[in-house]
C-alpha cells in the first residue's frame, strides 16, 4: 500500500513537473512572440515614416515638375532620361559655388547642421544584431538589403556635408549625382518592401498601417505648408535685419 502511495506521489510529481515545464515553455514562447511583435511594430513605425516622406516628395514633384517639363528634360531620341539631364544641370550649378557664394546664400549655413542631424537619425534607425535576431526570421533578409541602401545613404549625406561645410565640390560630377539619385530611389523602394514584409508578419494590422501612414503623410504635409506660409514673413525679417546690419556698418 505504501509502495502504491509512493508510486502515485512520484507519478503525480512527474506530471506536475511536466505540466509546469510545458506551461513555462508556452509562456516563454508567447513572451518571445510578444517581444518580437513589439519590436517589429516600433521598427514598422520608423519605416512607415520613410514611406510617408517618399509619398510627400513624389506628390510635390508631381505638382512642380509638369509633364511638359519632363518632356523638355528628356532626350528627343531617347538617348537619356530627365534624371540624367537634371544631374548634369545640378553638377554645373554646384561646381560654380565658391566658398564666398556659399557664405552669401541665405540658409546655406545651416545645411551642414541639418545634414548631420539627418545622418544621426539614420544611424539611430539601425537595428543591432541582437535586435535583428528578435524580429521574425522572414524579415531578416529584407532588412539586410535595406541596410545596404541605408549605408549608401550615409555616404550621400556625408558627401553633401563636405560641400557646405568644407566648401569644396571637387567630388561633384554628373555621374556622382546620378549615382546618388539611384541610391536614394533604391533606398525608398526597399523601405516600402521592408514595410510590406513587416506588415505580412503581423507587425501591424492593415487598418493600423493605413491609419499610421495617413497620419504621417498629413504631419509632413502640414510641416511643409507651415514653412511656406511663414516664408514671406521670414524673408521680410531677413531683409530688414540685413538692412539694419548694413546701416550699422556705415
Amino acid at each position: 500500500m505504501q509502495n502504491i502511495a509512493l508510486t502515485s506521489g512520484l507519478i503525480g510529481a512527474l506530471i506536475s513537473a511536466g505540466l509546469s515545464y510545458w506551461i513555462r515553455a508556452s509562456l516563454d514562447r508567447r513572451n518571445l512572440r510578444d517581444a518580437e511583435k513589439r519590436l517589429a511594430y516600433v521598427h514598422f513605425v520608423r519605416i512607415s515614416e520613410l514611406v510617408a516622406i517618399d509619398v510627400v516628395l513624389r506628390s510635390f514633384i508631381k505638382v512642380y515638375v509638369t509633364e511638359d517639363m519632363v518632356k523638355e528634360l528628356a532626350a528627343k531620341d531617347g538617348t537619356f532620361e530627365p534624371s540624367h539631364k537634371i544631374s548634369v544641370i545640378l553638377a554645373k550649378e554646384i561646381q560654380k559655388l565658391t566658398p564666398e557664394k556659399v557664405e552669401e546664400v541665405p540658409g546655406l549655413s545651416i545645411v551642414p547642421m541639418f545634414l548631420k542631424s539627418q545622418l544621426e537619425a539614420l544611424s539611430e534607425s539601425k537595428l543591432s544584431a541582437e535586435q535583428l535576431s528578435k524580429l521574425p526570421r522572414e524579415t531578416v533578409p529584407t532588412y539586410s538589403l535595406f541596410l545596404k541602401y541605408l549605408s549608401h545613404l550615409h555616404g550621400v549625406v556625408f558627401l553633401w556635408t563636405i560641400v557646405f561645410e568644407e566648401k569644396t565640390a571637387t567630388w561633384v560630377t554628373p555621374e556622382s549625382i546620378h549615382d546618388q539619385w539611384l541610391s536614394v530611389t533604391k533606398f525608398f523602394e526597399h523601405a516600402k518592401i521592408l514595410r510590406s514584409a513587416l506588415l505580412s508578419t503581423g507587425a501591424a494590422t492593415p487598418a493600423e498601417a493605413s491609419t499610421l501612414l495617413q497620419k504621417q503623410v498629413s504631419s509632413y504635409n502640414e510641416g511643409i505648408l507651415t514653412k511656406f506660409q511663414h516664408q514671406p514673413q521670414l524673408l521680410a525679417a531677413i531683409s530688414e535685419a540685413n538692412a539694419i546690419a548694413n546701416a550699422t556698418k556705415v
